[in-house]
Parts: C-alpha cells; structure tokens; sequence
C-alpha cells in the first residue's frame, strides 16, 4: 500500500489539511493525490499546492494508503461506489462528513 494520501474531494476542507499538511512537512506534494469532479479546481490545486490530481475517486483510493474524504455529505452516495471499488481493509479512511456516523460511513463504503 502506497504511502500517498488521497483526498476525495478538492474543496476549501481539504485545501486546508492539506496546505497545513506540507507547510508543516508532514508529507510531501508527491504524497498527496487530489480527486475532484470539476478541473478549473484540479487545475488550482495542481499550480498552487504542486499535487497531483484526478477525477477517477476510485483510482485515487487504489493509489493511496490513506483516504481523507471531504466531500459534502449530501454526496457520500454518489462517491461510495466508486470508493468501495477502490478501497481495501487495509486503508486507513478520515472523513470530515458532517453527520455522518461511523456506522453510515461503514455500510457506505463496505
């Protein structure tokens, strides 16, 4: 399992842990991948943080360790099929989702 972070979801959440993430250098911008639908906003994250980015979610969670969902919450059923593809046991998953239990977030992801 690759060290890398994903981070499903590319919005100002995200942004935010991951700016703190490389100014504090626990990580390095080729550590991060960034899955995001919309590409003026990959392409932002891509010129100012130095990561790189996709819009597959699925692919995003194969290449990572670490999957930091930050997807509004309202969206968990649009990304969880593509996430339950792509995740394993043995990935470490973060969620910011706000209101979503543990247990919902479990039977979502599989």
């Amino acid at each position: 399992m690759d060290k890398k972070i994903a981070f499903i979801g590319g919005g100002n959440m995200a942004e935010a842990v991951l700016s703190g993430l490389l100014r504090k250098q626990v990580v390095g911008a080729d550590d991060i991948l960034v899955s995001e639908k919309l590409p003026e906003r990959r392409a932002y994250l891509e010129k100012t943080h130095h990561v790189e980015t996709t819009e597959d979610n699925a692919e995003a969670a194969k290449r990572a360790g670490t999957v930091f969902l930050a997807v509004k919450p309202q969206m968990l059923a649009q990304v969880q099929e593509a996430l339950r593809s792509g995740l394993t046991e043995d990935h470490l998953v973060i969620s910011i989702l706000a209101g979503i239990t543990r247990e919902r977030l479990g039977k979502a992801l599989g």
